[in-house]
């Protein structure tokens, strides 16, 4: 699994937790704001919206990063290698949780990637097939009469903004268009029929979308949650800021005409309204929470909470949010991408091909973990053709003097002891060696260095001997 398949699968592992999380988190931090208009909630959702996108892609760094611990070297202790607190506190520092490389290397990793990658490009269709749909109805609707853009203008000069009113058949409840050149469309039949007070109503509460610039923020909110717009936390996160944005225009425009005369508006609206269509950059009169949970923000008596205290109560809550996307990124699962140690734990054979065309041992590597650090055996098989034409095999354990784990990589130095040295006045011959895993139970052997190397090195020969491929052994049941 290359580093990008790896991160992404980070990515959306932990958001399938950190969501979920932050969501909650949101919802909790959002009773401080209860009391406090409409506008500071939406803030405070907008936060929580963008940490738990932001949080999942912080763990994600993490992935593409692992196997970077270090493993000092460390003298053997006996013939089999063992060396005590090799691998102790070697992962102290590391996540809780880590998806293993030989878990991490299956067949799905990439599908995963692939499958991830045909729903952001679907996704992203949709989206640009409802912004081409909004700029086709927005061509097509009339503009208004002069009368009804006059009292459009009156209703904007309210709010100290222009607008450009138009009419439409294809909407059924008044919506405000564009990102940077904002348009009010009313339905066609609402507006030739409705009182001079609705009007005002539903036109004061899309111009409070002009003023908010709503209709950039919902684009930006629908392309940043795009990565996660699957999971349901990030839905539920969605309709809170859809609910948080229209109780902030509905304050507004109950602020210019009166809460009751903008309730009986909504009723209206309601009442004439059918199903919305699916858009992008626009806002309509309906989006948000159900009609009954906006009437009782209107029309219910509760005490306001305004100014600094609202403005602490707004910093609290997205502190606590930045908080807590901090410690769930710090608390991440990560996928590897090089082995660690526990991903080299096992029973590994390499074999050599003869001459006949069959396999045979060439070596042998068993590595195993303890509290007591990890035990290394590492045997050599060397094959001698006899007189009468049968090869006759030895197998050497050769002991381990010291090793390193870095960067997914464990490499060790054997050192012929000196009953095995054809004169005891010889020096001791050491040989470096250097094994990886690849795969799923694959793994390759490469001598790094000895005496024949060395002097062919010295000679100007530097060609390092081929890898042997090494395969672990299935478990004995």
């Amino acid at each position: 699994m290359g580093g990008l398949e790896a991160a992404l699968l980070g990515f959306l592992l932990n958001a399938l937790w950190q969501a979920p999380v932050l969501a909650a988190a949101a919802w909790i931090l959002a009773r401080l704001l209860r009391s406090a208009p409409a506008a500071y909630r939406h803030r405070m959702w907008l936060a929580a919206l963008a940490l738990a996108l932001m949080s999942p892609l912080l763990s994600a760094r993490g992935s593409s990063r692992l196997g970077q611990k270090r493993i000092a070297d460390h003298p053997a202790v006996s013939a089999r290698g063992v060396a005590p607190d090799a691998l102790a506190g070697a992962r102290a520092d590391g996540p809780w949780l880590t998806v293993p490389l030989a878990f991490s290397t299956l067949p799905w990793g990439r599908g995963v990637a692939a499958g991830y990658g045909l729903f952001l490009l679907l996704r992203s269709v949709r989206l640009l097939t409802a912004w081409r749909r909004t700029q086709q109805l927005l061509r097509r609707a009339q503009p208004a009469p002069a009368a009804l853009a006059a009292a459009g203008a009156e209703c904007a000069a309210a709010f100290g903004r222009d607008v450009e009113l138009r009419l439409s058949a294809e909407v059924s409840a008044p919506m405000t268009f564009g990102v940077r050149r904002a348009v009010v469309v009313l339905p066609a039949a609402y507006a030739l029929t409705a009182s001079r007070e609705g009007l005002s109503g539903a036109l004061a509460h899309e111009l409070a979308h002009i003023v908010r610039r709503d209709c950039a923020l919902n684009l930006m909110c629908e392309l940043l949650a795009l990565p996660l717009s699957f999971h349901p936390a990030v839905g539920f996160l969605r309709r809170r800021i859809a609910g948080a944005r229209e109780s902030a225009c509905d304050e507004a425009a109950a602020a210019l005409v009166g809460a009751g005369s903008y309730a009986r508006t909504l009723l209206d609206v309601a009442a004439r309204a059918t199903r919305p269509l699916r858009l992008a950059g626009a806002m309509g009169a309906l989006d948000g929470d159900s009609l009954e949970d906006r009437m009782q923000n209107l029309l219910g008596e509760r005490r306001v909470m305004r100014g600094r205290r609202a403005a602490l109560a707004l910093g609290i809550a997205v502190g606590g949010l930045a908080a807590l996307s901090r410690l769930v990124s710090a608390s991440a699962i990560t996928v590897a991408t090089e082995a660690e140690p526990s991903d080299m734990v096992g029973h590994w054979i390499g074999s050599l091909r003869d001459s006949h065309g069959s396999d045979r041992p060439g070596a042998d590597l068993s590595i195993a973990l303890s509290k007591a650090g990890p035990a290394i055996r590492f045997t050599l098989y060397r094959y001698h053709l006899l007189a009468d034409g049968s090869t006759d095999v030895k197998t050497e354990v050769l002991p381990i003097v010291q090793h390193s784990v870095e960067h997914g990589v464990l490499r060790f130095r054997t050192r012929t002891d000196q009953s095995d040295r054809p004169r005891p006045e010889d020096p001791p011959t050491e040989v470096d060696w250097e094994f990886a895993v690849v795969g799923k139970d694959a793994g390759a052997l490469r001598m790094l260095r000895n005496a024949k190397l060395a002097a062919d090195k010295a000679a100007g020969q530097d060609v390092p001997p081929p890898p042997l491929a090494m395969t672990r052994q299935p478990k004995a049941q």
